[in-house]
């Protein structure tokens, strides 16, 4: 495929989008990071080099779908990374249907051994073991007798979560747990009637604006890391990919707004920002625990923190897992 012009998503065949829902439709909790409109967002916010969509088959079926971006430097990477910042992707990769992972990696491989594509190096970033295609691309690349690296990438906090919030509270250790009660009665205490609402479809362009305001006024590097390109396209996937916008406030006052990527199995924490002027309240744990509480409600199985162990993470309960980066080079 050749590349288009910066930021310029190709137009996709009918077969194509098809083809990629209904991998997502197969898979048993997909994120929205693997779906054709986060994909298209980043892209059109973001994009730079080659990029190439592929589908992978397995027995005549779509085994995945992934949208990759070759550098100058003939480096292949799934699209969720900005060169020199923050990353807002998580998990970058393709989507695939339960048993696809050796296929899509087969097919990884097959397009890094041909040299008209002009891959001389493929890399997959932030991976779950659970998905299987670190594994997989490592032992294609082994049958290739291509040369691959494996190491562990930025872990994650993940929360298993119990079948109630009593439960809950009572699985984590003594003093954050009399900390987090401590923090809930003094902000009703101090603000009495503050409550969570959930963003309505209505309200998600206002919420999302606000998240990217509180952000903002953030010390150091959370405040620059919230520029208005990067605004732009929290709006846009808040709306284009249904993501769960949850704001505690107090009347009209906002204290903290998270963001959120609710599956049927899982809630993961996206992003969060809470208004400096409320910091003595905790307004942030706050919310965070009143998500989680709703989150067990719901018959959720677990939370994940995502990237990254903050104290804060592992206080709520979370404990590290492993993500994996491999690097594949071609002959």
């Amino acid at each position: 495929m050749a590349a288009p012009s910066v930021g310029a998503w190709p137009a996709a065949q009918d077969w194509e989008l098809e083809a990629w829902h209904r991998v997502l439709a197969r898979m048993d909790d997909p994120l929205p990071f693997g779906t054709p409109e986060w994909q298209r967002a980043w892209w059109e916010h973001f994009g730079d080099g080659a990029l190439t969509i592929l589908p992978f088959e397995a027995d005549r079926e779509i085994a995945g779908v992934g949208a990759l971006v070759r550098d100058a430097r003939g480096c292949a990477r799934f699209l969720g990374g900005r060169r020199g910042e923050p990353d807002l992707v998580d998990y970058p990769g393709p989507a695939i249907a339960p048993g696809g992972a050796t296929a899509v990696a087969e097919g990884l491989i097959a397009r890094l051994r041909g040299a008209e594509h002009g891959w001389r190096a493929l890399e997959l970033r932030n991976a779950r073991p659970e998905d299987g295609l670190a594994r997989a691309l490592l032992a294609a690349a082994d049958r290739a007798g291509l040369p691959a690296l494996s190491r562990e990438d930025e872990p994650i906090a993940v929360l298993e979560l119990p079948r109630s919030y009593d439960a809950y509270l009572e699985g984590l250790a003594r003093r954050p747990r009399h900390e987090l009660r401590r923090k809930e009665r003094r902000l009703q205490r101090e603000l009495p009637g503050a409550r969570v609402r959930t963003a309505s479809p209505a309200a998600v362009d206002a919420d999302a604006a606000l998240l990217c305001r509180l952000m903002r006024q953030a010390p150091g590097a959370k405040g620059a890391f919230m520029s208005a390109r990067v605004e732009a396209f929290f709006r846009r996937v808040a709306s284009d990919c249904a993501l769960r916008l949850d704001v505690l406030e107090h009347g009209d006052r906002p204290l903290a707004v998270a963001v959120g990527l609710r599956t049927k199995r899982a809630h993961h924490l996206y992003n969060m920002a809470f208004d400096r002027a409320s910091a003595s309240l905790s307004p942030g744990m706050v919310l965070l625990a009143a998500i989680i509480r709703q989150a067990i409600d719901d018959g959720l199985e677990r939370f994940d923190f995502m990237r990254g162990l903050e104290r804060y993470k592992l206080e709520l309960g979370g404990t590290a897992h492993r993500l994996d980066r491999v690097t594949v080079s071609a002959q």
